[in-house]
């Protein structure tokens, strides 16, 4: 009876601990689970089966279940209270054993090591509490006592408690990958894998075909992982996660800001690191965009040497926006001709558990959830805030965004990705004349009423629309009659595998290419590119088979006609041959 206590216990805690890990940060969720896939296609296993956080919590339980039975509750000894302490700490190291092994076993990588090591620490107070407890010796010198009578009751409620969070969160949202085994091939289809062959289109109705034939050249690796990458005057700009900025090859060093940067390889948070990168056309400066190690969100400005490297001593801090979190910066940087100012992304700095309860995009006097001019105050919106205590601000251009990446600007145009929350990605673009034609209202996106093209159906909001000094409980209409609906836009869950995470590329410029004026971007998790020609309105997707890691950021080769250049989560810069229409 005590094997099965202990494994019921360890069952609980587990999948709470394991699912709360893993639905942290979806996209590490969803990398981890796909890793164990991987390993499952490579030995053909013939079951068809779902991937989710219980996968691990029995591996784990289990094994943790019988080493904890046989090494510690089998060998209590109550003659000595050091013996407590040796319990605790055995706890402890077999716990922690256990699940950095399994974690190790299945490349499970880049989980918060906050959460892991706090959770070790207390698996290892309650597992030897719930040990001493079942030991029949140890319960009964308890019952004697009236310090600890209630310590039973304590522990059975803490265990209830997670056991009631379970059943009522098994039907949630958690991150989870299937897959379909095929009966006479015993071949898996999994989670965001390409094969060459497009999968099936989820979305907005100008999807027009597949082009497959991509082909791959990996140019250099620049460390465990990318960020961006910059194309200016002929030279490539190569942003790596840590604060390192390379110029064309890994061997050049343009700026290092790794010992003020917060980065997301290292722990520090999920979408921290150096983000943005963008100069001046005509004078000697630029701007660089990261977030630094207080958490905050950071726009500095350096003047350029006649060597063409950054005068170190003239950085001038111009931007700091504390994020609330380790999520949805933004922080992309760009030059806008049409404007002759920079534009700055600002994401909604939201945790992705709690974005429907805030309304700060619709802030007109907040940066959050923003496109904002660099030096321009000319923007005229409503003032949309909780209180008409502050003026709006006079630098927005957009708004009502969840976390931009990658704005870029084509002439009169300006494309706008903003990826999604749990359901749809989106592409929106706009004439930028429009902005002064409506008196320079910024555009409106919706968010978090809409995702994608999803009503969201959202039923608080402590944003007010104030007019004359009176304010109006009809925000939800203004949003709802504003907001602009987005031009492309798909599903993250298909049939047999998973979109997420719509990166943000450029306009292909050249007349003689079968690419002329379509915008290229990609999806971070499944690996795509994608081609929308926006004059036609047509959307072509382009499978990068091959592709072994994750896109960050992508721009228009600047070296090669029909090519692109895509920075890569492993630290690789590929380029990419596009095919033949």
């Amino acid at each position: 009876m005590s094997l099965i206590n202990i494994l019921f216990a360890n069952l609980i805690f587990n999948y709470y601990f394991i699912n709360l890990t893993l639905n942290r940060d979806p996209n590490i969720g969803l990398e981890a689970l796909t890793n164990i896939q991987n390993d499952f296609e490579r030995i053909g296993f013939p079951v068809s089966f779902s991937l989710n956080s219980w996968f691990l919590t029995i591996f784990i339980s289990f094994f943790a279940t019988f080493l904890l039975y046989f090494s510690v509750y089998k060998k209590i000894d109550l003659s000595n209270p050091v013996n407590i302490l040796k319990a605790f700490l055995n706890c402890f190291a077999i716990y922690s054993g256990t699940l950095f092994f399994f974690l190790y076993f299945f490349r499970t990588y880049n989980l918060s090591r906050g959460i892991l090591l706090i959770s070790t620490f207390l698996y290892a107070f309650l597992f030897t509490i719930l040990l001493l407890l079942l030991s029949q010796g140890f319960y009964s010198k308890l019952n004697r006592t009236n310090v600890f009578k209630y310590l039973p009751l304590l522990i059975g409620t803490v265990l209830i408690a997670l056991l009631v969070n379970f059943l009522l969160n098994r039907d949630s949202d958690n991150i989870s990958v299937d897959s379909i085994i095929s009966e006479n091939e015993f071949e898996t289809s999994l989670l965001a894998t390409v094969d060459g062959d497009c999968h099936d289109w989820i979305g907005s109705q100008n999807y027009t075909a597949c082009l497959p034939g991509a082909k791959l050249n990996v140019l250099e690796n620049y460390g465990d992982s990318l960020n961006n990458v910059i194309n200016f005057n002929g030279n490539l700009y190569i942003l790596d996660a840590f604060g390192t900025v390379f110029i064309n090859t890994k061997s050049q060093v343009f700026i290092d800001i790794t010992d003020r940067t917060m980065n997301r390889i290292e722990g520090y948070g999920t979408e921290t690191g150096l983000i943005g990168l963008a100069f001046h056309p005509n004078e000697n400066y630029f701007l660089i965009s990261f977030s630094d190690i207080e958490n905050n969100l950071i726009v500095e400005r350096y003047e350029i040497a006649q060597n063409g490297l950054p005068k170190i001593e003239t950085k001038q801090v111009l931007v700091k926006i504390p994020c609330t979190s380790e999520y949805h910066l933004g922080g992309n940087l760009i030059w806008s001709n049409y404007f002759n100012d920079f534009l700055l992304s600002v994401g909604d700095m939201e945790m992705n558990a709690v974005p429907l309860l805030n309304s700060e995009p619709f802030d007109t006097t907040s940066p959050r959830g923003k496109i904002l001019f660099m030096n321009k105050q000319i923007s005229n919106p409503k003032l949309l805030s909780a209180t008409n205590l502050y003026t709006q601000r006079k630098d927005i251009l957009a708004y009502g965004l969840r976390n931009p990446w990658k704005t870029y600007e084509y002439k009169e145009y300006l494309f706008i990705p903003d990826i999604g929350n749990h359901t749809q990605e989106e592409l929106n673009f706009v004439n930028l004349s429009d902005y002064k034609k409506n008196n320079y209202e910024p555009f409106l996106f919706g968010w978090p009423y809409y995702e994608g093209s999803i009503n969201n159906e959202v039923q608080f909001n402590e944003i007010l629309l104030w007019e004359d000094k009176e304010s109006s409980s009809n925000i939800s209409e203004f949003i709802y009659e504003n907001s602009i609906m987005p031009a492309v836009y798909y599903d993250h869950q298909g049939p047999t595998y998973y979109r997420a995470a719509l990166i943000g590329g450029g306009v292909i410029e050249d007349l003689n290419s079968q690419y002329f004026e379509h915008y290229i971007f990609g999806d971070y998790l499944s690996k795509e590119l994608f081609a929308y020609d926006f004059k036609k309105n047509e959307l072509y997707i382009i499978p990068l088979e091959g592709f072994d890691s994750y896109i960050t950021s992508i721009i228009i080769n600047p070296n090669k006609n029909e090519s692109v250049l895509v920075a890569s989560g492993n630290g690789d810069l590929v380029e990419v041959s596009l095919p033949g229409k």
